[in-house]
């Protein structure tokens, strides 16, 4: 931890708060026996009453076999079991252990937020309480974003507004979007997902994760195996979103080169606000950053094609920046653009898979 502050890099916790697996122990109670029963070793570092109560049937709504007796269900989104031993919000013990748990991870060991794992299975009212309990325990801005699967854009919505739009959500909408463009299905004018709707600033972007990649494809999820490169293109060089890069692709796919020129193009030149080039079609998408005036060099042009023909298309875009000559940072396009008085410039991209994706920078 003090290695990743040292280089000012936030670190988030990935918290299954919905069930648990592994007890130390099994338990008899109403005429079933079931395994509830957890020592909590080192339980006492975090929480304050941890000498007044364990872990046992009582803090569980139910197992793999059901419901258990006298309980209900908690006041979830989606069904409330999924897997192992789920938690009962409705049980104030556990409500207050883990609120204090979520300040000693902030507070002590130092995380500046949260991935909330399958949140849309945990009681939506505790998940606001939660969240709410651990950004008034500290003066960090607490950074909390919640895996809700959900596919459908509308529902995810409803999601976010049954938790009072309380923390951000990954942008499962959006990466049907990807799933099109690896199928060659896509119309490059239409783009879903939240990052494209007044819930904007709610969402992380990705284009993979360890669910939707996973070896043996075990979840049976569609793919994103083509045009890769350019779905990075699309979540990491817009205005809008917090795009996540998945540590696979770059560590184990072979896509750090690439990803590194994208990622350099964000870090350098992606900023100021962002225009979506009005002359967009089926197999070319462009996307202007106008760039900041206190920044000088900046701002950016980008072109991602689905196109399989090898041409290179032209497009006559405003980059916002007038007498400025463009290169290719990608390397794909040789030659410089100079646009003219009016910021217009003739920018260009290959059409097809590899070499499909152009991000114009200034010439400094």
């Amino acid at each position: 931890m003090n290695t990743m502050k040292a280089y000012d890099i936030a670190a988030y916790y990935d918290a299954v708060l919905n069930h648990k697996l592994g007890a130390d122990g099994q338990e008899i109670f109403y005429g079933r026996t079931a395994w509830t029963m957890y020592n909590g070793i080192g339980r006492n570092y975090y929480y304050s009453r941890a000498g007044e109560w364990s872990w046992n049937f009582e803090c569980f709504d139910g197992d793999y076999n059901g419901l258990f007796p006298y309980k209900t269900w908690d006041y979830t989104y989606d069904s409330d079991y999924l897997m192992g031993e789920d938690i009962d919000y409705q049980n104030d013990n556990v409500k207050d252990e883990i609120k204090e748990w979520g300040s000693w991870i902030i507070n002590v060991i130092g995380f500046d937020g949260f991935r909330l794992d399958a949140v849309k299975h945990i009681d939506s009212g505790f998940i606001q309480e939660f969240i709410g309990h651990v950004r008034s325990s500290s003066s960090k801005d607490i950074f909390v974003v919640g895996e809700a699967w959900i596919n459908d854009q509308n529902q995810l919505i409803d999601y976010l507004n049954s938790v009072s739009n309380c923390m951000k959500v990954f942008d499962f909408p959006l990466r049907n979007d990807f799933v099109d463009l690896s199928n060659g299905w896509k119309d490059m004018r239409f783009w879903g997902g939240l990052v494209n709707s007044d819930y904007r600033n709610q969402v992380v972007t990705f284009v993979d994760n360890h669910d939707t990649c996973r070896d043996g494809n075990p979840y049976n999820q569609p793919q994103v195996i083509r045009y890769k490169n350019q779905a990075y293109c699309y979540i990491l060089l817009r205005a809008d979103g917090i795009p996540c890069v998945f540590a696979k692709d770059y560590e184990d796919y072979g896509m750090a080169p690439e990803l590194d020129v994208i990622i350099k193009a964000r870090r350098y030149f992606a900023y100021g606000p962002g225009h979506e080039y009005y002359g967009n079609d089926h197999d070319v998408y462009c996307y202007v950053r106008e760039g900041l005036p206190e920044v000088p060099g900046d701002g950016l042009v980008f072109l991602i094609s689905d196109g399989t023909s090898g041409n290179i298309a032209v497009k006559n875009i405003n980059s916002r920046q007038p007498d400025t000559s463009f290169y290719d940072l990608a390397g794909h396009v040789s030659g410089i653009v100079t646009t003219d008085s009016n910021g217009y410039g003739d920018f260009k991209v290959v059409q097809n898979e590899v070499l499909g994706w152009s991000i114009w920078v200034p010439v400094n």
